[in-house]
């Protein structure tokens, strides 16, 4: 009987697993069913449109936050990759700085230039004086001074002061076409005659006081009326603006070309007019080193600048020595030719004005900087003064 129970009890067992499991089976999930994933079954739904993409319709989706950035942290710089100037750092993040201690550098490397090369003329002259009297009479002397103490004391001089500055990043070069560059020409032979006014006005004003003649006072006629015509050539038309142009619009103008077109082409324009340290060029040597400069920015390349300034020395060293004879037919060439340069130049440029691009750098933020840093100031006082004393002593 015992034994009868016992088996009971077992079957009993049996068959209460056997419900267990088939309650079990029929209680799984059911993938096939069409509301499975909905959010009030614990589960997500995927066939939701949109599930788990980003919402692209929140506005500057991506972006990174830039109100995070600091912008009041003064060598902060976010280029400017819209403008046609800015394409040049694609690649290289350029992060300039608004301190004028470049600036200063740069015109400080100018001042000890000036300052070796007058030293260097001062020297040499005294003692082939004392060796040779009559030395200064020769019509080679002047240029073989001029030319040792630009190329090898001024060039060497400011390369090696200059050369730990860090250079403004360039682009690539642009070639500028030979009626562009022709109408460029024209341009450059406008603006120098124009601003030769000015210094022929005063310097008429000037030896009006002193009792003296224009010629007088103006240095370029004697060296170039008095000097071998060859070595006059070979110097003034060939060496001279290759050199200037290698300090002023190559290593000079790529240390400044970070504080935007504008400053960097006034900059140069102001240096180079001072540099010639006589009146009679300062205008117009100015007005020229900023269409230079200009060209320089603009093309990536001196080739072009170094062109022109072999072109403009050309006329002048070549119409020089003509301009000083009383000859009427003379005098009627050089005047159509400077009146025809002065009106083509000008309509050339006023029809292309509307094509000039000046592109912002990085401004200080004090704009007296710009002038009124030591290097600056010291450069500007040496030619200043050195102008003076050219014109007292004419």
């Amino acid at each position: 009987m015992d034994q009868q129970n016992e088996n009971q009890q077992k079957e009993n067992q049996w068959n209460e697993m056997q419900e267990n499991n088939g309650q079990m089976n029929n209680s799984q999930t059911d993938y096939n069913q069409p509301n499975l994933g909905q959010t009030n079954q614990g589960q997500p739904n995927y066939n939701q449109p949109g599930y788990g993409q980003p919402n692209y319709n929140q506005p500057n989706y991506g972006q990174p936050n830039y109100h995070q950035l600091n912008y009041s942290q003064p060598n902060y710089v976010q280029p400017n990759y819209n403008q046609p100037y800015g394409q040049q750092f694609y690649g290289q993040p350029f992060y300039p700085t608004q301190d004028h201690k470049i600036l200063s550098q740069s015109a400080l490397g100018l001042f000890i230039m000036g300052l070796a090369v007058i030293l260097t003329q001062i020297i040499v002259t005294s003692a082939a004086v004392y060796i040779k009297a009559d030395i200064m009479e020769t019509g080679w002397f002047t240029w073989v001074l001029t030319a040792f103490s630009m190329i090898g004391i001024a060039l060497p001089t400011f390369y090696l002061f200059s050369r730990k500055i860090p250079d403004t990043p360039k682009a690539q070069v642009v070639r500028i076409k030979p009626l562009t560059f022709l109408g460029i020409f024209l341009v450059c032979t406008a603006a120098m005659y124009i601003t030769n006014f000015f210094s022929i006005f005063i310097t008429f004003l000037i030896a009006l006081l002193k009792g003296q003649s224009y010629m007088d006072l103006n240095p370029l006629t004697e060296v170039f009326t008095g000097s071998n015509f060859v070595l006059t050539m070979l110097y003034a038309a060939i060496a001279a603006p290759i050199v200037e142009e290698v300090i002023f619009r190559k290593l000079l103008l790529n240390k400044l070309r970070r504080y935007g077109d504008v400053p960097a082409i006034l900059m140069c324009g102001f240096a180079f007019g001072l540099f010639h340290m006589n009146l009679s060029q300062f205008f117009y040597a100015a007005a020229l080193g900023m269409i230079f400069s200009y060209i320089t920015i603009r093309t990536n390349t001196i080739r072009y600048s170094i062109l022109l300034h072999v072109m403009i020395n050309f006329i002048g060293a070549a119409a020089t020595p003509f301009a000083t004879k009383p000859s009427l037919v003379v005098s009627a060439i050089m005047a159509a030719w400077v009146f025809a340069s002065i009106a083509a130049g000008t309509v050339i440029f006023c029809l292309n004005i509307k094509k000039i691009r000046l592109y912002p750098g990085i401004p200080l933020q004090k704009k007296s900087k710009y002038f009124f840093n030591p290097g600056t100031i010291l450069y500007t006082l040496m030619c200043l003064i050195m102008i003076v004393i050219a014109t007292v002593t004419a």
